[in-house]
């Protein structure tokens, strides 16, 4: 009788171990492409600075365009800082 419930306790945290795993693994792809392409980096900032009520102005796009490849990850950062 106790083997049965054991069972079910293991089989219950495997399934959140696997689930747990693929969203993890589905958030590493995300962030990768977030991180890795230029474009999809800069349509992130862009939507975060968006729901801040930032002012999204043409200088903020050309600052994107020249130092996104080395403050990238600074920027991506505090755009999702609560």
């Amino acid at each position: 009788m106790i083997n049965m419930f054991n069972e079910k306790i293991f089989l219950g945290i495997w399934f959140w171990l696997l689930i747990v795993g693929v969203l993890t693994f589905l958030n590493l792809i995300y962030w990768s492409l977030i991180s890795f392409m230029p474009g999809f980096s800069r349509t992130f900032i862009g939507n975060n600075l968006v729901l801040l009520a930032f002012n999204f102005s043409q200088q903020l796009y050309r600052f994107l365009l020249c130092y996104e490849k080395v403050y990238r990850f600074d920027l991506l950062k505090s755009t999702t800082d609560d």
